[in-house]
């Protein structure tokens, strides 16, 4: 089984359509999941040239039991 595939249990549908995971580790008994957002222009977004500034700060979400379990 896939990374991937494993992962979509965890997180909401389509999340990882936006999203990258770039660490997963242990903190104070919890997992925590980092996540970037990928730098990809939807493709419904008018043709233009468009600059991703990345100036915002991290979020913290809390998410019990498993996703639909």
């Amino acid at each position: 089984m896939e990374t991937q595939d494993i992962l979509k249990h965890f997180f909401p549908e389509d999340l990882l359509t936006h999203f990258d995971l770039t660490d997963i580790r242990e903190q104070a008994g919890k997992l925590v999941f980092c996540l970037d957002e990928k730098q990809q222009i939807p493709d419904d977004f008018p043709p233009g040239d468009y600059e991703a500034k990345s100036f915002t700060e991290g979020k913290s979400l809390n998410d019990f039991p498993l996703r639909g379990k």
